[in-house]
């Protein structure tokens, strides 16, 4: 990270500011699996110091260096901690940015965006099968948004489109719309990738390339209301694509938002399940997006059902490990985080655990199931759609 660019600066700036106080190590979901000092976010930082204030001619970022600012879920756990205020997180994006600028990227992140960039999606299938989750659908479910107007037009994201796991979740958001009466639409082929693995591999630019044809796409199809089942592509459209489509007159919504609206709305009836449920509070809805009394508003409208909180929660829950493309540099790193949540889950009592977003259960899922645990994980969609009437 040669210093001297704006960026570069400010790389520099903010990890002149870190005190080293090391509040962030008891909340880094990586530094307490690993234990290294370099893994914590403070050690993180003594990179990032060491890297912008290289004199001239000293050499690059070691591979050990590179390997140790992407060894990083951006949960946002220490961004909140941080009694200095540094948006550690925005900082970890930019020292993956500024690796790539220099040709210091992972090439396990270099072969993820390349897939990306040729499919337009991190599954690398073909684009124009986004919506075969939705054969088991009556013909006319999904409107076409060149043909007719919707009411909403629901963002379906790479792993609902393509992961058969993660596809039930895109089928549930479906029925209960439909439950709902409501007239929703999807862009299908024309629905790209959100760009968040792009932007966590250090690729910025490339990200808004395809953020520019969703919010293009987006504002063509005549909505008034966008709908995600993703934290990720949620978060992300409301902070890199949120002022051009609020110009536009259109509102972000996650799908716990939505369908609360709806059960609010009276537009669905639930009937008592009798079950022990607890929540795990998606990084990217929760600590990264300010939503966490939706989802549990939600639960709490189920009749009979019981409902417990995890040890650490809301602001303070706990990672699954599958944030920041983790599981592309270090899945074993990404299974140890997963397994003390799991941990948490097991303590909790309960017999079902419920989380609104798709690669957080795709990761406890694989971990309940490697221990052989009788622990259902679903998607809230989807006990919203098993309790209707």
């Amino acid at each position: 990270m040669s210093a001297g660019s704006p960026d570069q600066d400010t790389l520099r700036r903010e990890s002149l500011i870190c005190a080293q106080c090391g509040a962030c190590r008891d909340v880094c979901p990586a530094f307490r699996q690993l234990g290294w000092e370099s893994s914590s976010p403070r050690g993180r930082m003594s990179v990032v110091k060491d890297l912008t204030t290289k004199k001239p001619g000293v050499s690059a970022a070691t591979d050990e260096q590179v390997r140790t600012l992407c060894q990083c879920t951006m949960c946002g756990a220490c961004r909140e901690i941080c009694a200095a205020r540094i948006d550690t997180t925005e900082l970890w994006f930019e020292a993956r940015a500024a690796l790539t600028r220099e040709g210091k990227a992972l090439g396990q992140f270099a072969r993820l965006a390349e897939g990306i960039r040729e499919a337009k999606n991190v599954a690398s299938f073909d684009n124009e099968t986004r919506l075969e989750w939705a054969e088991d659908l009556d013909e006319g479910d999904i409107l076409d948004p060149q043909v007719e107007k919707a009411e909403v037009l629901y963002y379906v994201g790479c792993m609902a489109s393509f992961y058969p796991r993660s596809q039930q979740v895109a089928l549930a958001i479906a029925e209960i719309m439909k439950a709902a009466n409501v007239r929703f639409s999807a862009l299908g082929g024309e629905e790209w990738c959100c760009g968040y693995p792009l932007e966590a591999s250090g690729r910025p630019e490339e990200a808004k390339v395809f953020q520019r044809h969703n919010v293009e796409k987006i504002l063509a199809s005549g909505v008034t209301k966008v709908v995600t089942g993703c934290p990720t592509c949620f978060e992300t459209l409301n902070r890199d694509c949120g002022d051009a489509l609020r110009e536009g007159g259109v509102e972000v919504l996650h799908a716990t938002q939505f369908i609360l609206q709806l059960i609010r709305e009276q537009r669905l009836e639930l009937s008592g399940r009798s079950a022990v449920v607890t929540y795990h509070d998606p990084c990217d809805l929760g600590r990264n997006s300010g939503i966490y009394d939706e989802p549990r508003e939600i639960l709490r409208s189920i009749p009979d059902l019981t409902f417990v909180e995890l040890h650490s929660s809301r602001e303070g829950s706990s990672c699954c490990g599958g944030g920041g493309n983790l599981q592309t540099v270090d899945p074993a790193l990404t299974e140890r985080i997963a397994d003390a949540r799991v941990d948490e889950i097991v303590q909790s009592g309960a017999e079902i655990v419920v989380s609104a977003c798709q690669q957080c259960e795709q990761v406890l899922a694989a971990a309940i199931q490697r221990r052989g645990l009788k622990v259902q994980v679903m998607d809230i969609s989807e006990l919203v759609l098993d309790s209707l009437v």
